[in-house]
């Protein structure tokens, strides 16, 4: 969530961080003209298209909206629904987003293969999304995970988990507390003995009542929910076949705890970021399985909400604005160039603006960006959570925070209090530029200097270095830089040299605190070596 006290002074400031500079007050800027009136021919970015493509040999039915080229969502539906439950959130994301939302076999308008010809198994529908995701030129995709879609969606990310971009999960359970026996006993007990007896017992898990109960449940106020979406439900479960097709995957479901250690193992491993928006009223799935992704995830938006199974049916809009948030905040995998835009680039330069007024924008900057820490640390990969540690470690940091955007989408802020800066070694010599500029825009309190074990940096003398620069580039940098500021042959040593570097440069202000740390990137455990209080 964006604090109050720093939305607030965005508004007061009335500044566009992203666009260009404002001046006094919001009032003061000039209205954003609305484009001219389109030929009647032109499609609406949220219009949505309803596709057939033949996979593995079946008809499969899917939803698409947004441009092709902007970031992906793909949204896997659960039981017993198919991508109608969708139908009104694509519209409210394709603007921004390319989604997708295909129909399992045996699931609203895809194929449904009798079950003796093709077995019903969660492998065997992740499969058929697979290809479907490769066949329309999917590479890169956050995954929106509900009931079913959680099993199918985790299947995808350990099986490319290059691919994932980022995970919503909603009631998309991957963790055996989430599984309660309440609901959960007869479908345990036919995974071990699937008796005729408990077969038949299963079988009133399709009953009209029974999907019904799916959305009703846990509802804030039942008469939010359409009746036409559990309607439609079970118009597919009692098409002629379908039973067997459910009662299939009612035993198959047995397959997906056994694989929970592996993808809460893909979690633990590559991190991707998640947004939780689980309703916290559902008896299928209660909030205990979304309780288990705060273990596993560290970049987590966590959200609760007063409602059922289906929480899009209760609260759409919210869940709409959340993933609007959450996509913002991932890095945008196109790799685009795009000519210069007409006019230059002088609209992008804050002081070309009309009535740019320096003071009036320096004090609206530090108003509305709350940062106010630099970490200065080693460009090597391995560092990459360096920043995260960091904020861990010090009290009320926050790293990397939510972007925040105004009514237009334009990127007008954050939520971080610390600025990264990378260089070789993490030595302060080359941070120096950056910090004055940093305290200049953002008011710094604190600059942390953090060297890394096995670092390059510990692998050659400044005599070697300079030697091996003469050789192979023919260039003499014995006298280019301090000797002290080129290799660190000790830790204690080089923080102390650049505490004392940052501490007598007019450029870093009296006032600030600064530390030194040595991090250890296998434990990813910060040591505090020296300290200089503020004068």
């Amino acid at each position: 969530m964006i604090p109050h006290r720093l939305s607030s002074a965005i508004v007061a400031s009335g500044m566009l961080l992203a666009g260009v500079g404002g001046t006094a007050s919001a009032a003061d800027q000039t209205p954003v003209k609305r484009p001219e009136p389109q030929a009647a021919q032109a499609e609406p970015a949220s219009r949505v298209r309803y596709n057939t493509a033949k996979v593995n040999g079946l008809d499969i039915f899917y939803r698409e909206a947004g441009p092709n080229d902007a970031p992906a969502i793909l949204l896997l539906h659960g039981f017993p629904s198919s991508s109608s439950m969708f139908r009104d959130l694509i519209p409210a994301l394709a603007d921004r987003f390319h989604v997708i939302a295909p129909d399992y076999p045996g699931f609203g308008q895809s194929s449904q293969p009798p079950a003796a010809q093709f077995a019903y198994t969660f492998d065997n529908l992740a499969s058929v999304v697979d290809a479907l995701t490769e066949q329309i030129g999917l590479s890169k995709f956050a995954i929106y995970i509900q009931d079913y879609g959680a099993p199918i969606g985790f299947r995808l990310a350990t099986k490319h988990p290059e691919r994932i971009t980022g995970i919503i999960a909603q009631n998309g359970n991957a963790y055996v507390e989430g599984l309660p026996d309440g609901f959960w006993a007869p479908l345990k007990e036919y995974w071990k003995n699937p008796t005729p007896e408990l077969r038949a017992k299963i079988e009133g898990f399709l009953t009209l009542e029974t999907t019904k109960w799916h959305y009703l449940h846990g509802a804030r106020d039942p008469k939010n929910i359409s009746p036409d979406a559990y309607l439609a439900d079970q118009a597919v479960l009692d098409r002629p076949g379908n039973k067997e097709v459910q009662i299939a995957l009612f035993k198959d479901y047995g397959s997906n705890p056994p694989l929970y250690p592996a993808w809460q193992e893909y979690l633990r491993k590559h991190q991707p970021p998640m947004l939780v928006v689980w309703g916290k009223n559902d008896q299928i799935f209660p909030p205990a399985g979304a309780e288990g992704y705060k273990r596993d995830v560290k970049n987590i938006d966590f959200n609760l909400l007063d409602t059922g199974h289906f929480a899009l049916e209760e609260d759409g809009a919210l869940i709409a604005a959340k993933i609007r948030e959450f996509m913002g905040r991932l890095p945008d995998r196109r790799a685009v160039v795009v000519p210069a835009p007409a006019g230059g680039f002088d609209k992008y330069i804050f002081s070309k603006a009309p009535n740019f007024n320096e003071a009036g924008f320096y004090r609206a900057f530090r108003k509305a960006v709350p940062i106010r820490t630099m970490v200065v640390y080693c460009m090597d990969p391995r560092c990459i959570r360096v920043p995260e540690v960091v904020a861990d470690a010090l009290p009320g940091e926050v790293y990397p925070g939510e972007l925040i955007r105004d009514a237009q989408g334009r990127k007008v802020g954050g939520t971080a209090t610390i600025l990264p800066v990378v260089d070789a070694g993490g030595r302060a010599v080359d941070a120096l530029r950056s910090i004055t500029v940093g305290h200049h825009l953002f008011g710094l309190e604190n600059i942390v200097v953090v060297h890394h074990t096995n670092c390059g940096a510990t692998s050659y003398t400044p005599e070697g270095i300079a030697s091996a620069y003469q050789k192979e580039a023919g260039e003499d940098i014995s006298k280019a830089y301090n000797r002290r500021d080129v290799a660190i042959g000790d830790f204690s040593v080089s923080l102390n040299e650049d505490v004392r570097l940052l501490r007598q440069s007019p450029g870093v202000p009296k006032k600030v605190n600064i530390y030194g740390y040595v991090y250890d990137i296998d434990t990813e455990r910060l040591t505090l070596v020296v300290q200089d209080k503020a004068r």
